[in-house]
Order: C-alpha cells, then sequence, then structure tokens
C-alpha cells in the first residue's frame, strides 16, 4: 500500500517535539492538491530590474558542512563501514541496528544488493541508505553530525540555509513504501526535511513535523538526483528543490521556536513493515550551506486608466530607480530611452502616468548607478 508507513505516526528516537506543538510523534498526513484576459492592451509592459553592474549580483555562499564520504585525502576521510561514529557523526534509532547507514565503494559487495552494481559518478565512494529489515515494528534510523558552532557562527545576514543530498532509487526497490531523508533540527525541535518514499517515487516535504506538502513521481528510478530544502531563518520561508530548483507549489512557513537556531540535518530512514527487503537506497554529496538572501527587487505593473493613459507604480521603496521604454526587445538592437519619470509617491505606492504609448512598448526599471 502507497505510502502506508506515514499515514500513521512515527516515534523518532531523537525525542523531538514539533515546533508547534508539544507532540512526540510525527503525524503525516496525505497532501490534497487544491487569468482573465480583460482587454487588449496597446502599451505591452515588461518588469526588468537592473542592478548597477548591469546584472543581477549572485548570492554570497558559506559552506557549513559539505562531504562526498570519499576516503583521504578528501577532508573529511571516510573508510568503508558505518557512518558513525566517524568524523563526529552520531546515530541512534528506536531499534538501533548497527550500520544501517554505512559508506560503501564502487564496486564493493556492498553497492551491489541487486546483481547489478551501484556506482556513483562523483568519486570512488558513496552512502548507502538502508531501512530496518524489520517486519513486525516500525523502526527509524537517524544520523547527524553537529553544526550548531557553525550555523552560530555564521556571516551576519546569512539567513539563508540550503541542505541538499544526491539520490539514486533502484527500481528493485519499486515495491518499497520505506522512506529515507533529511530532517533538519533545532535541538530536540523537527522544524524542516523531506522524505523519499521509492515505491510511488514521492517526495514529501515536512514543516514543523508534518506534512507540508508532496510530489509524487518526482524521480526516475537508476538515476541520480537531487533533492534539497532552502529555508529562510527571517521570513521562514520552505522551499522544496529538486535539481537545485524550486519545486512550484511546494512551499511553506516554519513557525520558529523562541530563539530558534539550526544545530542538525539528519539523515533519517524508516521501514514500512510490509515492504520487501533489502529495502536500500544509495545518497551522495551532503552539503549544507547559508547565502545572503537575495535583494528585494521592485514590481512593476501596468493598468489601463482613461482614453490614452496608462499607469504604471511600484513600490515606493524604489522611487528614485529610473523607468526607461524600448519598441523593440530583440537581442543586440534593444535601445532603452529615460522616461524621465518623477513619480508621484503614496501609501507606499509609486505611479507615473504615460500618455498616448506608442503600441508594444516595452517598459522596465533600472537601479541608478
Amino acid at each position: 500500500m502507497h505510502d502506508s508507513l506515514f499515514r500513521t505516526s512515527i516515534c523518532l528516537t531523537k525525542a523531538f517535539q514539533p515546533a508547534s506543538e508539544n507532540l512526540t510523534a510525527l503525524q503525516i498526513t496525505p497532501f490534497l492538491p487544491t487569468l482573465s484576459n480583460l482587454m487588449k492592451l496597446r502599451a505591452v509592459l515588461i518588469a526588468v530590474v537592473i542592478s548597477i553592474s548591469g546584472t543581477g549580483a549572485k548570492a554570497a555562499t558559506t559552506v557549513l558542512y559539505e562531504t562526498g564520504w570519499e576516503a583521504a585525502p578528501a577532508a573529511p576521510a571516510w573508510v568503508s563501514g558505518g557512518l558513525a561514529p566517524q568524523n563526529g557523526w552520531q546515530s541512534e534509532g528506536v531499534e538501533p541496528t548497527p550500520g544501517l547507514h554505512r559508506v560503501v565503494g564502487n564496486g564493493s559487495p556492498e553497492a551491489n544488493p541487486f546483481g547489478t552494481p551501484i556506482t556513483t559518478p562523483y568519486g570512488n565512494q558513496f552512502l548507502r541508505f538502508t531501512a530496518s529489515s524489520s517486519s513486525v515494528m516500525g523502526a527509524e534510523q537517524l544520523s547527524w553530525v553537529d553544526l550548531s558552532s557553525q550555523f552560530t557562527q555564521r556571516p551576519a545576514g546569512y539567513s539563508r540555509l540550503t541542505g541538499s543530498m544526491d539520490f539514486f532509487v533502484p527500481s528493485n526497490e519499486s515495491a518499497d513504501a520505506s522512506v529515507y531523508g533529511l530532517f533538519g533540527f533545532d535541538g530536540n525541535y523537527l522544524d524542516f526535511g523531506f522524505l523519499i518514499i521509492p515505491n510511488s517515487r514521492t517526495i514529501v516535504m515536512v514543516t514543523n513535523a508534518v506534512d507540508g506538502g508532496r510530489l509524487a513521481g518526482a524521480f526516475p528510478y537508476n538515476t541520480w538526483f537531487n533533492v534539497g530544502l532552502r529555508l529562510d531563518y527571517a521570513t521562514g520561508r520552505l522551499d522544496l528543490l529538486t535539481n537545485g530548483i524550486a519545486v512550484p507549489g511546494l512551499s511553506s512557513t516554519i513557525h520558529f521556536q523562541p530563539g530558534a537556531a539550526f544545530t542538525d540535518l539528519d539523515l533519517v530512514s524508516a521501514n514500512s513493515t510490509g515492504s520487501p527487503n533489502p529495502r536500500t537506497i544509495f545518497s551522495d554529496n551532503y552539503r549544507v550551506i547559508v547565502e545572503e538572501p537575495p535583494p528585494e527587487l521592485p514590481r512593476l505593473t501596468i493598468q489601463p486608466g482613461t482614453i490614452g493613459k496608462w499607469h504604471l507604480t511600484w513600490g515606493s521603496a524604489f522611487e528614485h530607480w529610473i523607468l526607461e521604454s524600448t519598441h523593440n526587445l530583440q537581442s543586440g538592437s534593444t535601445v532603452w530611452v529615460n522616461e524621465n519619470a518623477i513619480p508621484t509617491v503614496m501609501g507606499g505606492t509609486a505611479t507615473w502616468d504615460v500618455m498616448n504609448a506608442p503600441p508594444n512598448t516595452f517598459y522596465r526599471l533600472r537601479k541608478p548607478d
């Protein structure tokens, strides 16, 4: 039965408390998915924001922790075998089966559970992600390294955290309803995470210890793919990422505990008792970074006014940005003209009226030099 394990509660031995409720279990519930063109405008609007340099600045990034599970001279360096207690990693679970999360090498027997060797294209070693083999009890396994000091010492203003990892789900696991993923904690509070369900090829976003939405058919079998979560600790916005791209419709807002911080991003696996063994997928390239959020940009809109008049509006915080127009957007031949606009500012909105705009006119805002 699809997703059967997480239609019931899952009790984690880390004794976490969800940030919004004093619970001792994670309740995952099914996700229920939930322009009119009024007239043809003579003036066509395009809102383009240009920074001082003429291109959008790339956010500065600081790596809190990353590993490809490689042997020396990689740092941290890994040897084949159980993930914990190597390099300060810890592990615990309801049924603490040793070595459910294991470092394996290309060509090794542990990388060949189905008769066809699994290899990583990123190096020589990777991680075997296994759920408990028990058929009588649900058993979870968490593995983590403490990142609290790295997060506390991050540069000022670096409020956006992204945790990600590459995954490989063998087609042999197409009947496996166990779950595998990453959980982000603030001490014992589960703030965010995601779970991969092999049998339905589903990714579940976890928000404050509950199901925050899910994407079915999200990944192919027998192919490496990347899943991540991006959380802005200044705003609480959480986005699910696949191959580095935010998934439309899978975003949420985290409700933090007072004085919330980030302590660890855990590998988690939990078995579905009715699924066939070995209940195994693979992963590589565990990475946690922080970065500055992108700068706020103005939103330029156009609306028809009285005959021959058009209202252009944008946020008053950007009233000094330069309004420009062009009649041609073809690459290499576009000439932007300064409209010399002095907008009227009222109630947080800057407004400029354009009279008798010719057809097919495009507008943009440019940050002044």
